[in-house]
């Protein structure tokens, strides 16, 4: 026995070492190719387990690059798949490091027409539009519905799709008008293919409610809001959780135009799909029972409004406790409520606390009717008769006496004084004055005449020349007034002397005189 189970163990031996020198020889079929494990990744990525389906994917990579090199088209797919992982798990800056790897690659191989560049230019709108580049993204997704509108192979669902991200884009810039016409060109390349009552139509339905509520157009918004929950309703499925979100919605909507009965239907339907789900054990489920209270307070029913604000007052009391603020609202909008169920405006604050506890002795009791006291009449007081106010009798006033113009004087005029005769004075003879001999002047002798210069402006030079010679006769003059009869002096005779004797030679020469 001892022989027969240690050759059993040498045989599985050699069976593990064969079969480990084969795989050397043959890896890829041993072990699987890239594909099945691209095949294992896309598994995991629908499963929703992201972190299994990247690795599923770096290994189908790295077999590509392994077996045909990095610019192959194995590789691209690869690239392109971890970029789609990346997008669920909302890292866009590897999403979008992925994208354009596979990008680059697949234009090389397939260039601008093809159908996979076309959903990795779509690929790249989605990770630029979870960035919040909302221009990139809306560049892409036109991209992507270029080429998809090309291809007569492209599915209109798909091209839907492209519509329907570009119209979410185009939204976040604020283009609601240009959002609603792709919205509605999706919806009907929805309908062409997959038929009016496909859930993916009643989504398009529910994007152009959107629209309209931003626009606030409530009565299109129901219209569309409508339609959606059709299509959800036809499925069957009463769990659905886009069923609750229609009737959120709707009530909502039925709130903003006024028709509160409406929105209390559909809350009521939310509700009851909450409760199934949860209880009364979540803050959603209180918040419903406040919308519903909230509903019957405008509509004036004060009764069933506190009743969901007590049943909403209970739940907040257990979950978030008395010192919420949450708790403490809905506590006093049921205190105010009752008051004004039970008591009217004026209430005593016992008579409310008794109505929050639920006591039916307490709030069975009326308040009691005060007995009106009579009032005993009061008495008019009699009008006191006014004396009558004696009338002041006029004062006679005193003539006045007008007194007597008094006689002015006559004004005697005065006599003319006679002017005594002004005696000319005599007038005193002015002595003669002795004219003063001219003094005779040196003959000059005359200079040769030359070449004469030309003289600027003679006229100014000839006036200059008078106006020195009246100066110095002005000059004469003057002196001759200031001597006035002023003797001679013997020094002035002796040369008045000599100069006569000079004359005297002269004219016995016979030369020329030259008088002033």
């Amino acid at each position: 026995m001892k022989h027969s189970h240690f050759s059993i163990a040498w045989i599985l031996a050699l069976i593990f070492v064969s079969v480990s020198v084969t795989s050397h020889a043959r890896p890829f079929q041993l072990f699987g190719t890239e594909q099945t494990e691209n095949s294992k990744g896309i598994k995991a990525l629908n499963s929703g387990n992201y972190d299994k389906a990247i690795n599923h994917f770096n290994k189908a990579l790295a077999l590509s690059i392994k077996r045909s090199g990095e610019g192959s088209p194995n590789v691209a797919t690869s690239y392109g798949n971890l970029a789609i992982v990346y997008i669920r798990k909302k890292d866009y800056h590897n999403a979008i490091n992925y994208s354009e790897k596979a990008l680059k690659i697949s234009l090389k191989h397939k260039g601008d027409d093809d159908s996979k560049v076309a959903s990795l230019y779509n690929s790249l709108g989605v990770a630029y539009h979870g960035k919040g580049e909302y221009q990139k993204a809306v560049d892409y997704y036109r991209k992507a519905i270029k080429i998809d509108l090309k291809k007569s192979s492209s599915k209109q669902s798909t091209i839907a799709k492209r519509y329907k991200n570009l119209g979410l884009a185009i939204k976040k810039l604020g283009k609601r008008d240009k959002a609603l016409d792709y919205y509605k060109t999706a919806v009907e390349m929805e309908i062409k293919e997959l038929g009016a009552e496909h859930p993916k139509v009643g989504e398009s339905y529910n994007n152009i409610a959107v629209i309209y509520r931003q626009k606030g157009n409530v009565s299109r918004e129901i219209e569309y809001e409508e339609k959606a929950l059709g299509i959800v309703l036809k499925t069957g499925k009463t769990n659905n959780p886009k069923l609750l979100t229609r009737y959120n919605n709707l009530a909502n909507a039925y709130r903003r135009k006024g028709d509160h009965s409406r929105s209390i239907e559909y809350n009521k339907k939310a509700l009851d799909m909450e409760l199934k789900k949860h209880g009364d054990k979540t803050e959603t489920v209180a918040q419903r029972y406040v919308s519903i209270g909230a509903g019957y307070r405008r509509m004036g029913s004060i009764k069933p409004a506190v009743s969901n604000y007590k049943i909403a007052l209970s739940i907040r009391e257990k979950h978030l406790g008395g010192d919420h603020p949450k708790t403490k609202l809905t506590e006093k909008t049921v205190s105010t409520l009752s008051q004004k169920l039970l008591f009217g405006k004026k209430s005593t604050g016992t008579q409310v606390a008794a109505a929050l506890k639920g006591r039916k002795s307490d709030i069975a009791r009326k308040p009691l009717a005060r007995k009106a006291i009579a009032k005993k009449p009061v008495a008019k007081k009699k009008p006191i008769a006014k004396k009558p106010v004696a009338k002041k009798k006029p004062i006679a006033k005193k003539p006045v006496v007008k007194k007597k113009p008094i006689a002015k004087k006559p004004i005697v005029k005065k006599k003319p004084i006679a002017k005594k005769p002004i005696v000319k004075k005599k007038s005193t003879a002015k002595k003669p004055v002795a004219k003063k001999k001219r003094i005779a002047k040196k003959p000059v002798a005359k200079k040769k005449r030359g070449a004469k210069k030309p003289v600027a402006k003679k006229k100014r030079r000839v006036k200059k020349k008078r106006i020195a010679k009246k100066r110095k006769s002005t000059k004469r003059r003057s002196t001759r007034k200031k001597t006035g009869k002023s003797k001679p002096t013997a020094a002035k005779k002796e040369a008045v002397k000599k100069e006569e004797s000079k004359s005297v030679d002269k004219k016995k020469s016979g030369d020329s005189f030259w008088s002033q």
